[in-house]
């Protein structure tokens, strides 16, 4: 009990060694009024920072959305461009297809007009050598002949 009735006096001397003036009083209430003022317009002027921030951030996200979308136009113009260029391709290639195709027929109908030409040649021809006219026989083919017409 020693320990509280010492506590209790040096709490009674130090309440009494404060000057009059220093001791806790209440706030008239100008003060009070005043306090609240000045935290209504720090609030204020907190909330007036954040707006500028957004404003600050709100146009420079607008000027990466615009950019952005400048972007994108161009990749669809650029994405409309290949899809014309596959198109001709597959144009292209489908024509090919059709000249292969016509070209693999005229070249089947070509060996099979020399396969049954050469078995129709080969059956016609006599077992013994012709006799070539006279003329023929001595003179070998020496390719196309003049014209006994001069100048021609």
């Amino acid at each position: 009990m020693k320990a509280r009735d010492l506590l209790a006096l040096a709490l009674i001397l130090v309440t009494s060694a404060l000057p009059v003036g220093a001791q806790p009083k209440r706030d008239d209430p100008v003060q009070a009024e005043q306090r609240k003022l000045q935290e209504t317009q720090n609030q204020l002027k907190q909330e007036r920072e954040k707006a500028a921030e957004a404003r600050r951030r709100e146009t420079s996200l607008l000027a990466e959305i615009e950019d952005t979308e400048r972007r994108l136009a161009q990749k669809q113009r650029d994405v409309a461009r290949l899809d014309d260029r596959i198109k001709r391709a597959q144009a292209e290639v489908a024509a090919l297809r059709g000249d292969i195709t016509r070209l693999e027929s005229y070249r089947s109908e070509q060996e099979e007009f020399l396969a049954v030409g050469s078995v129709r040649f080969t059956r016609s021809m006599p077992r013994a050598r012709c006799s070539l006219s006279s003329s023929a026989e001595k003179a070998p083919f020496s390719g196309p002949q003049r014209s006994s017409i001069s100048g021609v």
